[in-house]
């Protein structure tokens, strides 16, 4: 999910279809971050498909 929290405080409209390259640059650089986190941060393995589909749904799917 992406949100201009200027315009929308609320967080009411999802902008991530409207802007695919903010959602990638941001899942680009936060995963790698993520993978360094220790539990209950992004799993250090394989992930599951109810973590991918997590995952794809507040990052977008690529």
């Amino acid at each position: 999910m992406l949100f201009n929290i200027r315009a929308d405080a609320s967080e009411k409209h999802n902008l991530i279809k409207e802007n695919p390259e903010i959602a990638q640059g941001l899942k680009k650089h936060l995963t790698p971050w993520a993978n360094e986190l220790q539990p209950p941060g992004m799993p250090s393995g394989k992930m599951t498909m109810g973590e991918i589909r997590n995952y794809d749904y507040y990052f977008g799917k690529e």
